[in-house]
């Protein structure tokens, strides 16, 4: 073989090796969607139009995946999924009572009586006034806030009639997680509990609760009429739903690319505002001509805003937001909070109005960032055993059943010393995220009661953390100088998953302890990743 033959094999070879690459290069970018209502929602609506105008503006092949009807969870999963940015979710509406573990401030542009009408708020979402909000939750959860929908004006529906601040009074109604609501809904006199979104419907049937409240697209869509025909007229919030894209996902994305998701979901963000707000009364319409549903004036609207306006003013201080709830948009947009008209104002309201030095990140301590910490690399480590288990199990079936490969004696030790760990690392983490099963001897609770008897069976958890971590220090120590009988493993790799699981018990229960105790002080539950509900 001659050097020009040499080279020239070695040209080809290369080309073959690169050709997969250059293949990826060109396949088309793909890119995942979520939402937790049909076709016909507003929100979903919206994340189409959204995809169309990508397409639009960016001009070259991207594939969208828009996963409908809560097949891919409820908002609190699509939000984690986008601050993880693994692609499973890139883009979703999600509310902003999700995003409160990363900005105290984000509930409160969703908050009851923040806006005056539809052209208050419009203004606000108009003038992106909301930037610091978006700017700190993309800092620290890794998600961009690219557009805004929303738009629907929030009732309160019941299974029975109420139409005054008497008949609410004492009125289990559902709400959402962030703690603003359950302290204006208690400021009006009701009695808020916090209930996933896609469990209402069973808990007013089974008359758990007996009211909820949201827009009317939100009522139709989860058939709340059917459990609950009486929509008291309250109008006390007017929803706002981000459209939400993870930052991860975002700069993996050529420029040309983001500049067209940026464009279209400003775009996409006011088409989803101005479809629910203009449809928000004909859904309300057409449910009544129906017979389904009865709308009742709330003749005590006033007098429920003034309850409210306190606690707002109280926790717009306590966040650092408030110039969102004390000033107006510029411009002449009707009467102001007290009933007189505003002067117009040079500068818009929410410049620097939510001070970056005060998060809530901080505050939760550095004990707290190191149990979150710790449970993401548990979730890690779960998901490399289960995917190693593969291995060690496959070669026992095709050894077992066929010649094709010799037994491996180490097979079966190894897939069950996996099989320890997995079982291990999953008891760790459900204690964090509470999924270890339960028994309900209790109805559900308020607040306060239901801190203590989490404080109650916390003690058992800390018990029997107790005798992991002892004992199972000593069963560690009683295998330092031994070797698994096949594999010839050391042993105490295996044993040491005991006293490991007994300190992480410890620490996960200890922090929901921590949260039980502030609720027996304050009377609100501390909204926190493992443990917040969903908010539709």
């Amino acid at each position: 073989m001659n050097r020009r033959d040499l080279l020239g094999g070695i040209a080809a070879g290369a080309a073959i090796l690169s050709a997969p690459a250059v293949l990826r290069a060109q396949q088309a970018i793909t890119l995942n969607g979520a939402s937790q209502f049909n076709d016909e929602h507003a929100f979903t609506r919206a994340m189409v139009r959204f995809e169309e105008l990508v397409k639009q503006y960016y001009g070259k092949p991207v594939n969208f995946v828009l996963h409908k009807n809560s097949s891919l969870g409820l908002e609190k999963q699509y939000f984690e999924r986008m601050a993880e940015g693994r692609g499973a979710v890139d883009y979703a509406i999600v509310s902003p009572a999700h995003m409160s573990t990363f900005s105290r401030a984000a509930p409160f542009i969703d908050a009851p009586f923040l806006f005056r009408d539809l052209a208050h708020w419009n203004q606000v979402l108009d003038r992106d006034l909301l930037k610091p909000v978006a700017e700190e939750i993309e800092r620290r959860a890794n998600v961009m806030l690219i557009g805004y929908a929303g738009g629907g004006v929030r009732n309160i529906f019941a299974n029975k009639r109420v139409s005054n601040m008497a008949e609410i009074r004492g009125l289990k109604i559902r709400v959402q997680g962030a703690p603003i609501w359950s302290r204006t809904f208690q400021a009006a006199g009701m009695s808020p509990t916090v209930i996933a979104y896609n469990e209402v419907y069973n808990a007013i049937q089974n008359n758990v609760i007996e009211a909820g409240e949201n827009e009317a697209a939100g009522v139709e869509q989860m058939r709340f009429y059917e459990v609950a025909p009486n929509l008291a007229m309250t109008q006390h919030a007017i929803t706002i739903r981000p459209l939400c894209f993870s930052k991860r996902s975002f700069d993996r994305l050529p420029a040309d690319l983001q500049a067209a998701i940026l464009r279209a979901g400003r775009e996409a963000g006011a088409y989803g505002r101005q479809i629910e707000s203009s449809e928000d009364e004909q859904k309300l319409v057409a449910l009544e001509r129906a017979g389904k549903l009865r709308r009742i004036e709330f003749t005590d609207r006033a007098e429920m805003k003034r309850a409210v306006e306190p606690v707002m003013a109280a926790y717009a201080r306590e966040i650092g937001a408030e110039a969102i709830y004390n000033q107006p948009p510029p411009g002449p947009v009707g009467p102001g909070r007290g009933g007189a008209a505003p002067a117009p104002r040079r500068r818009p309201c929410l410049s620097g109005a939510f001070p970056m030095t005060s998060q809530p990140a901080a505050r939760r301590g550095l004990l707290r960032r190191a149990a979150a910490a710790w449970s993401r690399l548990l979730s890690a480590l779960l998901a490399i055993s289960v995917a190693i288990l593969v291995l060690p199990v496959s070669l026992q079936i095709f050894s077992r059943y066929t010649h094709l490969i010799p037994h491996y004696i180490w097979t079966e030790e190894m897939a069950r010393f996996l099989l320890v760990w997995m079982i291990m690392i999953g008891a760790m983490v459900a204690v964090r995220e509470g999924s270890h099963f339960t028994v309900d001897l209790w109805p559900p609770l308020p607040p306060r009661p239901a801190a203590l008897l989490e404080l109650l069976s916390g003690l058992g958890v800390l018990a029997l953390a107790v005798v992991f971590l002892w004992w199972g220090w000593e069963f560690t120590a009683f295998a330092f100088h031994r070797i698994s009988e096949l594999a010839e493993l050391p042993l105490w790799l295996i044993h040491v998953a005991w006293p490991i699981t007994g300190l992480t018990w410890l620490l996960f229960q200890g922090e929901r302890m921590a949260d039980a105790l502030h609720t027996l002080r304050t009377g609100e539950p501390r909204p926190l990743e493992h443990h917040e509900v969903s908010a539709a």
